[in-house]
């Protein structure tokens, strides 16, 4: 039943960033569509049809590089760039092995979630120290790294632990984070003025 919700909230946010392609004509929006869009077929796919460990694999290094282009589009201080950078390359090497041997396939979630918690967290960081801070509301950037906060930092002790879990019990938790995290979204996608990034 939660699953459901948040794969019918998913397809509405996706819907919602369909439609306002035009209000948002730049490069991160499309980005972002990019990501909300596969994601919903993805997951429409692993609900109702099944679920191969492959697709899943090429799905999650897929979606992990798009976050990361996502943001290198918004940021601008050298550091976060090359902490994240540092962080990406071992991201891109646990990738290649988890081609070769699934077992690293939670490492690669890991890895994942923490640069993309790094990447939110240098954004926030940019906007707080900027003139941009007196607007933060209306700009989409914000909307988006509240939103993968919510699901990507709490979702790196959850990962960590799955090797540990007897049951699936507590898979609940990632199906509510998804549900926040795409309800925040689809608030920034209203919410949000055109930016030009």
């Amino acid at each position: 039943m939660l699953k459901d919700i948040a794969l019918l909230i998913q397809v509405a946010v996706a819907i919602l960033s369909i439609v306002l392609y035009k209000k948002f004509s730049t490069s991160f929006y499309r980005v972002l569509v990019l990501i909300l869009s596969i994601s919903v077929l993805v997951e429409f796919w692993g609900h109702y049809i099944g679920s191969e460990q492959i697709v899943w694999t090429v799905y999650t290094i897929f979606i992990f590089i798009l976050i990361y282009i996502l943001f290198i589009q918004v940021l601008i201080d050298k550091l976060a760039l090359k902490i994240s950078k540092v962080v990406f390359c071992f991201f891109l090497v646990v990738s290649v092995i988890v081609l070769f041997d699934v077992s690293f396939f939670y490492r690669l979630l890991i890895l994942g979630s923490i640069n993309t918690s790094l990447l939110s967290f240098f954004y926030l960081r940019q906007l707080l120290l900027s003139d941009e801070i007196l607007n933060y509301k209306k700009l989409l950037p914000f909307w988006i790294s509240v939103g993968f906060l919510v699901f990507y930092l709490p979702s790196i002790p959850f990962f960590s632990m799955l090797n540990y879990m007897q049951t699936r019990g507590l898979f609940f938790v990632i199906q509510v984070l998804i549900i926040l995290m795409n309800l925040i979204i689809g608030f920034g996608l209203i919410w949000s003025k055109e930016e030009k990034y």
